[in-house]
């Protein structure tokens, strides 16, 4: 675990659909370079919700627990192997530096499922991975990468890290959306590849370039309160002397 972690935010020039400004985040973790967080796009932030401390507490676990993805596994920065993702068994995998990122968050506790299995729910002020999203009769989408609950067990704040294609990307900001609309979340988060980092990852993968058309929908979300954010992320270097990113394996984040 890194001795000393500081964000440096900067107001951007560049900004979104409907005008808000983004955040733009570079992680220093005593002198060493780690995944790079390059912006974080706000399109809902209101009520009380979004201005306590409370979240911006929460809010500062998710973005170190990105931030501290590394590769290769022991190494003290994120360096991609720069292979196109476009042809089968090229590029790079996703779930490892995801993966990492929610053992961090969640400390390595087991899962909803194995939680639910032993007897071990409900979770209080904590992070939980897969649990079940709670909107839906019939069809619910499917379980959150890393959920937090307040002390009542309540579901707080969706995290979800994309792995998918951009269709899965749509689905996941839509669950997040209809979650806010509904009351049933106070913050949702996704994690996407920059433009940079897109083209070195799984062919086709959801990434900020192709969400951006559509942040005038999300940000029209009637909600009283809740937060609504894309965190995008970078390599810190490109290497061909690293290996690739295995494509649906576990891996681990800088400790």
């Amino acid at each position: 675990m890194p001795q000393a972690l500081l964000f440096v935010q900067n107001v951007t020039q560049g900004r979104s659909t409907s005008g808000e400004g983004s955040d733009s985040f570079v992680l220093f973790s005593g002198g060493d370079s780690t995944l790079k967080i390059k912006e974080v796009r706000t399109l809902i932030s209101k009520g009380p919700f979004a201005e306590s401390d409370h979240w911006k507490q929460l809010r500062g676990n998710i973005l170190e627990a990105v931030g501290n993805v590394v590769w290769p596994v022991g190494s003290d920065k994120f360096t991609i192997y720069p292979e196109s993702g476009k042809k089968s068994g090229e590029g790079n995998g996703v779930k490892p530096i995801k993966n990492g990122a929610i053992e961090r968050l969640t400390a390595n506790r087991p899962n909803y499922g194995q939680l639910k299995k032993n007897g071990g729910l409900p979770v209080q002020n904590g992070w939980v991975a897969e649990m079940p999203w709670p909107v839906g009769e019939r069809i619910r989408p499917g379980n959150m990468d890393a959920a937090y609950c307040n002390q009542q067990g309540e579901l707080e704040i969706c995290l979800e890290w994309e792995t998918g294609n951009i269709s899965s990307s749509h689905r996941s900001m839509n669950k997040m959306a209809m979650g806010l609309l509904l009351g049933k979340v106070k913050a949702g988060v996704l994690v996407v590849p920059s433009r940079e980092l897109y083209p070195y990852l799984t062919d086709r993968i959801g990434n900020i370039s192709e969400l951006e058309p559509y942040f005038p929908l999300w940000e029209a979300t009637p909600c009283e309160e809740g937060v609504l954010e894309i965190v995008v992320i970078e390599h810190d270097a490109t290497s061909f002397d690293v290996p690739k990113i295995p494509k649906g394996t576990d891996g681990r984040a800088k400790r």
